[in-house]
Formats: C-alpha cells, sequence, structure tokens
C-alpha cells in the first residue's frame, strides 16, 4: 500500500498584508471625504454604481500609489466601513463619558484620523442622534 500522506494537499498559508499605515488611512479619509455625495448616494441605477465603482477604483489606485502596500478596492472599502463604525463606537463612548456626572479622569480623545470622520459624519443620525422623541413627556405615559 503506498503512504497516503505524500499526495494530500498541503493547505497554502495566507499571506497576511500590513495594517493601513497613517497615511493611507489619512489619505482614504481625504479622498472618501472629496466624493462623498457620490459614495452615499442612495440611487442605485448603472450610471450611479458605475460611478461609486469607479470613485473606490481611483481611491485605491491612489492608495497603491502611496507604495506601502498593493491593495484591492475591496480591502479599501472595508477598511472604510470598519474606520465609520470605529468612529461612531468612540463617538458613543464619547457622548456617554461625558454627559456622566461626577469626578475621575477626562475621557480618552479620539486620534486625528477618526475625529476627521466624525466631523464629516457630524450631521447624520448615527453621530447626533434623532430629535423629536424625547419631546413628548406626558404623551406615552
Amino acid at each position: 500500500m503506498a503512504d497516503a500522506g505524500k499526495f494530500e494537499d498541503k493547505p497554502k498559508k495566507k499571506i497576511q498584508k500590513a495594517k493601513f499605515s497613517a497615511s493611507e488611512v489619512s489619505l482614504l479619509t481625504e479622498k472618501v471625504e472629496e466624493n462623498l455625495p457620490v459614495l452615499q448616494s442612495k440611487l442605485t441605477n448603472a450610471v450611479t454604481n458605475a460611478k461609486k465603482i469607479e470613485i473606490w477604483a481611483k481611491i485605491t489606485l491612489s492608495i497603491n500609489a502611496l507604495g506601502v502596500e498593493n491593495r484591492t478596492v475591496q480591502e479599501v472599502q472595508n477598511k472604510w466601513k470598519n474606520l465609520t463604525t470605529l468612529a461612531t463606537r468612540e463617538f458613543a463612548v464619547l457622548q456617554k463619558e461625558t454627559n456622566k456626572t461626577g469626578g475621575g479622569p477626562a475621557p480618552k480623545r479620539p486620534n486625528a484620523n477618526t475625529t476627521k470622520i466624525m466631523e464629516i459624519f457630524k450631521d447624520k443620525p448615527s453621530f447626533k442622534g434623532l430629535t423629536g422623541f424625547e419631546s413628548l413627556p406626558g404623551k406615552w405615559r
């Protein structure tokens, strides 16, 4: 009987890419801010979707031009999604800590990139909250 272990395919190890550098994150934030109206457009027709794909491709090219790591469009989009999620969480924690009463240390300030994302989305409901719901004190009792 032949040795069965000879012919087994060993799983290929996935080569992990380097983390996004500060310059890549800064450039990503800057480029998305420039194209935010198109990237956040609720229209889903062919023209708008083609424009969104083209913008993400241009952003990816500009990030790859930095020469840190060769990124794909999907990686850049995921990084932006992760950055906005992190900014939302940090904003919520900052608001919660700021509104507390009592002593204790001041809340930790977010980094520059997170602050920039907070400024970009400061008028969105996920950051400022919905208004008008708490203004009806006796209505729901």
